[in-house]
């Protein structure tokens, strides 16, 4: 049970996870009227679950959650700080 260090994704692969993501997403706001935060946590424990079944290391995986969320949080920031509710 060997685990990938460097993991290859294929570009329809990549599309159909991208896509199941989103209607996962899209579909419990706005038809199920969940909370935002209830369709993201279920579709990053999946996409999780997909990986460990790629068998793909958790450290591959951790590095690309945290370059993602390094590359994500200034954006959010500026959102953030310029948000006027008025």
């Amino acid at each position: 049970m060997e685990e990938q260090s460097s993991p290859r994704v294929s570009l329809a692969e990549g599309a159909i996870i991208l896509i199941v993501m989103l209607l996962i997403m899209g579909v419990s706001v706005i038809k199920l009227a969940l909370a935002p935060e209830i369709p993201i946590l279920l579709v990053i424990f999946l996409l999780i679950c997909w990986a460990k079944a790629r068998k793909i290391s958790w450290s591959s995986v951790n590095d690309g959650i945290v370059n993602g969320i390094q590359t994500g949080i200034i954006p959010i920031f500026i959102f953030i700080f310029n948000w006027n509710p008025n």
